[in-house]
């Protein structure tokens, strides 16, 4: 896990993200392309936002996130 530093912290922020397929079911298929397509277009997203993407993992009917971002992306209410 990589920490980030700052003048008085020490911290990793990380989130565990899980989208699901509308009724489960089975949308992300091996060989049609549609899995290489969308791991392409998160991990550019990812770049815009300035986030890094630890892993990605996907089932047939859902797709697992493991994001890590800083401090600057919080907002307080």
């Amino acid at each position: 896990m990589e920490y980030r530093k700052d003048a008085h912290r020490v911290y990793a922020l990380m989130v565990h993200l899980i989208f699901v397929v509308k009724s489960r079911q089975p949308a992300f298929i091996e060989g049609i392309g549609i899995i290489e397509a969308l791991k392409t277009k998160i991990i550019e997203l990812s770049e815009n936002f300035e986030v890094k993407v630890v892993e990605i993992e996907w089932g047939m009917d859902h797709v697992h996130l493991f994001i890590n971002f800083s401090k600057a992306h919080v907002r307080y209410s």
